[in-house]
């Protein structure tokens, strides 16, 4: 009986999550005030992730193996969690 509790609140915790992430995604940008009043406010944000030297060896490699961009890659790998978790999909 507990386990179908918790099932039942996992999946009303990600139905709120979809419903959160969705209307955050769809509202205008906030603009921040000061320094970093601009981050984020444009179509397109950028954002960074740092790698060993090897890792990102490792992913480029596999991106040209496969004929597509690092970015490509990342964004496939992405959107193939947000599947598995039920949330929409990355546009390209």
């Amino acid at each position: 009986m507990t386990t179908k509790k918790k099932k039942t609140a996992a999946k009303s915790d990600l139905a709120q999550y979809n419903k959160t992430a969705i209307a955050a995604a769809t509202a205008p940008p906030v603009m921040a005030k000061g320094k970093h009043a601009t981050r984020g406010a444009g179509v397109l944000v950028a954002t960074t992730i740092r790698l060993s030297r090897p890792n990102w060896i490792k992913l480029r490699t596999l991106a040209m193996n496969q004929g597509v961009t690092l970015q490509t890659l990342v964004l496939n790998a992405c959107n193939r969690e947000l599947q598995a978790a039920g949330v929409p999909l990355l546009d390209a």
